[in-house]
C-alpha cells in the first residue's frame, strides 16, 4: 500500500510535515521538562529578584516563542500551496462598445 502511495505523499511532502509535528511535541514538553530540573538542581543560577524555578520557567517561555515563531515559518513554507497561473485573455478593444439588438414586439 505504501509503495503506492509514495509518489502522491512525497509530492503532499508528509515527511517534513511530520517532522514538524514532532518537533512541537519534543519543544513544548520536553525542553520544558528539561529546564525545570536544571532549575530545581540549582544549575540556573539565582539572581535577585527571581528565584531559580522562576528564571528557569522564564527561560523557558521565551525560548518556546522563538522557537515557535521560526516552526511556524517553516511550516508555512510546507503547507503553502502553489496554484496554476491564471489562463491569458484575450484582450478585446470593442467588448464595451458592443450593442445588443431587441427585437421589436409586432
Amino acid at each position: 500500500m505504501f509503495m503506492h502511495l509514495r509518489l502522491a505523499l512525497r509530492t503532499l511532502k508528509i515527511i517534513p510535515k511530520y517532522a514538524m509535528y514532532q518537533l512541537v511535541l519534543i519543544l513544548s514538553q520536553l525542553q520544558t521538562a528539561i529546564i525545570n530540573i536544571l532549575a530545581l538542581n540549582g544549575t540556573i543560577a539565582c539572581t535577585p529578584p527571581f528565584s531559580a524555578a522562576s528564571r528557569g520557567y522564564m527561560m523557558s517561555q521565551q525560548l518556546l516563542i522563538l522557537e515557535m515563531f521560526i516552526i511556524t515559518l517553516v511550516t508555512r513554507l510546507l503547507y503553502r500551496r502553489q496554484y496554476d497561473p491564471l489562463p491569458k485573455e484575450e484582450y478585446d478593444d470593442n467588448e464595451n462598445t458592443k450593442m445588443v439588438m431587441i427585437p421589436e414586439s409586432a
